[in-house]
């Protein structure tokens, strides 16, 4: 069995306090409305009590829009393999001159115990994907860490970054069971992302192509955003107010007036999406944030990430612009 770091240990300890499932998020106030805001070693046998069926009896179907090594060979089994909503980083390759050179982002999944299976043959891993793992993609392999309730394992994958990669990745878990399949859970086709360098590495202002105006004919202008292009299905929202949150309005997507529109792609897995504003006035007043929505289609899981100003928001008053909050 794999000796267990101080780090380690404490770091299952805590684990063991909260439902494993869970997966982790963050509120930001937003001027006081709440907005939800989204971040091969084989392991020992644990004891078989509760253990479920045979994965045979469970497997899923294909996914055929995604194509890599896991979804060319496996099938979709969450009963079998789960990313575990949470995950930490540790940096790597450190000096005294030069700082740090790497970053493991450590993802946590589960996996049920099989019975019988060959464990030489057992291996557990993510499929992180294209652009922001390689331009083809990057494999990484986990390594046990303990048992948990009802025949399931924990199991962490590091995954190597470099300080210069763009500070996310989306991806696939995948479990090899000792018994010759290959499951996997890639949010129902949607993949899991992850930035971990913040929200602003996967949606941010640019800035060369926002100007609004407030007057007393309302409030005019454009506003465009990078989005990094995690997936194809999103959704854009702007949530504003121009009476201090006393009322809350969202403009969503579409090819009109005040309605989110892709606009270009700037490469570098990220896209340019751009609003035209036309909101009618007079307002003294305009505070938004823009949300952007990965995985918006049932049965996916949904992750929120939220250009908010620092959770100080964007601000436009009558004749001048209040500059932007820098973390």
């Amino acid at each position: 069995m794999k000796t267990r770091t101080f780090s380690e240990s404490f770091e299952r300890m805590l684990s063991r306090l909260v439902d494993g499932s869970a997966t982790v998020a963050r509120d930001a106030v937003v001027a006081g409305l709440l907005i939800p805001v989204a971040q091969g070693t084989l392991g020992c046998a644990p004891t078989p009590a509760g253990a479920p069926p045979p994965a045979e009896s469970r497997l899923g179907a294909k996914t055929a829009a995604l194509s890599d090594w896991v979804h060319d060979e496996g099938v979709r089994d969450t009963n079998m393999v789960r990313y575990m909503g949470s995950w930490w980083t540790q940096y790597t390759d450190c000096g005294s001159r030069g700082g740090c050179q790497g970053v493991d982002v450590i993802v946590k999944l589960r996996v049920r115990w099989v019975e019988g299976a060959n464990l030489d043959q057992k291996k557990i891993g993510i499929y992180c994907a294209a652009p922001f793992c390689l331009a083809t993609g990057q494999t990484a392999m986990g390594h046990y860490f303990g048992g948990l309730p009802d025949g399931w394992e924990e199991w962490h994958v590091p995954v190597n970054r470099r300080m210069w990669d763009t500070g996310a990745i989306s991806f696939t878990a995948w479990y090899q069971d000792g018994k010759g399949h290959t499951l996997y859970d890639d949010n129902e086709g949607a993949l899991h992302p992850i930035a971990y360098r913040g929200e602003p590495v996967v949606l941010r202002h640019d800035w060369t192509g926002t100007e609004v105006d407030v007057g007393d004919d309302g409030v005019k202008g454009r506003i465009t955003v990078l989005v990094a292009d995690l997936a194809y299905e999103k959704v854009m929202k702007l949530v504003w107010t121009t009476d201090a949150w006393a009322t809350v309005n969202e403009a969503g997507m579409g090819d009109g007036v005040n309605e989110w529109h892709w606009k270009d792609d700037v490469g570098g897995g990220f896209d340019r999406w751009e609003i035209q504003l036309d909101l009618p006035g007079p307002a003294e007043r305009f505070e938004y944030a823009v949300l952007f929505r990965h995985g918006p289609v049932a049965p996916a899981k949904a992750y929120d990430f939220w250009d908010s100003n620092g959770g100080m928001n964007h601000v436009v008053v009558k004749g001048a612009y209040v500059l932007p909050f820098t973390p």
